[in-house]
Parts: C-alpha cells; structure tokens; sequence
C-alpha cells in the first residue's frame, strides 16, 4: 500500500488475481498469460523471498520492478511538462543501487536461476539490470521501450506511455479500441514528444 500511495491496494490485487484466476478456470484458452508485478522497495526488500514462493503457487508469471517516482527516476525527458504526478506523497522507501543488486540477488537465486529457459523473466532481469545502471549514472543507457512493449491503462481508460507520465489519450475516444488508439497521430505524437527518457 505504502508503495503506490493507495490504502488498500494489496488487498485489491489480490482480490483481482483470485477473479482473474477464476475467469481463467471457467475459460480455458482466453488468456495466453497471466502476470502479477511486485514493485521493490526498501519496506518490502526482506520478505521478496516470501511474496516470490506465494506468487509462484499461483501459477502466474511474476515480475519485478523498483519503486520509482516521475520526480526522482525520470532523465533526458524533452517535454518535462509531459511528467506525472507519480510520486507517492512523503515516500521514503527508494532503494539505494547496493539495495537494488541485493534484491535482483534474491529474484536471481529465488526464481530466474530456475528458470532460465524463460523469455519472460529473462527480459524482466535485463529490465531491472538497466534501470539500476540509469538510477547509478543519472542518465539513460538504453532507449526505453515503454508505449511498443506495453502501455500504461489507468481507471476511466487513460492511457499512458509509463507511468512516470501523463496519460495522453483515452480509450472511450477509440470505441476502447486499443490498436486504434496506438495508430493515432495523436499517440505517435505523444511517443515522439517523450521518447528518450
């Protein structure tokens, strides 16, 4: 809850992955995969082992990130005025690059070193492995695929490149039509006015 500022948002996640999972029972086939994201930080470094081993029973991919905030985590961004407001308000949990190869040790040794053969979480390592090295130097080290990997869909249907920037397009402007909304010069313009951050 303390990591994205919403009291009760453990609560809801799980709650909505016990709905997916059902959804999924009742329809087999609909879903190619199923993930649920642990986002690190300094509060919740020492139980990784834990959330892994209880994620891991429920057959759902698992991925990782850090705890970043648009004020701290964002570099090189052309139109700063595109920034969100993603800073949870009197945060102290950002981990330190030492807190951050501690805990891509535990993933490594909990979970990848195991499942080595999968693209998903060889991805996900090679994720956490460069926003470690762009927090340590203060700058990017490679062009963020954030908007052509995946895409940031917030209650109401906004949608945002990442989350560390605003929303620039709605679905219900698309008929929620997800291919369309990306097609759009809208978007396209959006992707170029915040790429290389």
């Amino acid at each position: 809850d303390d990591n994205r500022g919403v009291k009760g948002g453990l609560k809801k996640a799980l709650a909505s992955i016990g709905a997916v999972l059902e959804i999924k029972k009742r329809f087999p086939g609909r879903f190619s995969r199923i993930q649920a994201a642990t986002i690190i930080s300094k509060a919740n470094m020492s139980g990784l082992p834990d959330v892994i081993r209880a994620v891991e029973k429920t057959g759902l991919l698992h991925a990782f990130d850090f705890v970043r905030g648009s004020r701290v985590s964002v570099f090189n961004l052309r139109c700063p005025e595109e920034l969100s407001d993603y800073q949870p308000p009197g945060f102290d949990g950002y981990m330190t690059n030492q807190d951050m190869e501690t805990a891509l040790d535990v993933i490594n040794s909990e979970l990848w070193s195991r499942r080595q053969d999968n693209l998903f979480y060889a991805t996900n390592r090679a994720i956490l492995h460069t926003i470690k090295e762009t927090l340590k130097r203060g700058r990017p080290v490679t062009g963020c695929m954030a908007g052509v990997a995946d895409l940031i869909l917030m209650p109401g249907g906004d949608v945002a490149r990442c989350e560390m920037l605003k929303a620039c397009a709605n679905l219900k402007d698309f008929s929620w039509d997800l291919a369309a909304l990306v097609a759009s010069q809208g978007f396209k313009k959006n992707y170029e006015k915040t790429y290389g951050c």
